[in-house]
């Protein structure tokens, strides 16, 4: 017995004409991500992600909607690769510490400039 999702499928593919224009349909469509799930996914918050966009570091959304703007899955994984990289099983990119920010006290004499 076809589930419900089957026969809905088959619906709409005969709706927009068949299997064939239902693939091409589904090529078409871009995954979006809107901001909370681009903040998971990148580790950033949403005012580091609007600075570094203000820089050209980060890719810009598109309008999807009035009031509502979403980013290219496409270039957001483009925009990652960019930053990180592998060679040899060794880590290319990010910044000098790799990829972890240090405040300024953390430096080689921090301890002992704290201990005195």
């Amino acid at each position: 017995m076809p589930s419900l999702t089957d026969e809905a499928n088959r619906a709409e593919a005969d709706l927009f004409g068949g299997e064939k224009a239902m693939q091409k349909l589904e090529d078409r469509v871009e995954p979006m991500l809107r901001r909370r799930e681009l903040c998971a996914l990148v580790g950033m918050s949403t005012t580091t992600i609007y600075r570094m966009m203000r820089e050209g570091r980060f890719p810009r959304p598109v309008q999807i909607g009035d009031l509502l703007v979403a980013w290219r899955e496409r270039d957001v994984a483009e925009w990652q690769r960019s930053r990180t990289f592998s060679v040899g099983g060794h880590r290319i990119g990010g910044n000098k510490n790799g990829g972890v920010r240090r405040s300024k006290s953390s430096g080689p004499g921090a301890f002992a400039q704290a201990s005195k």
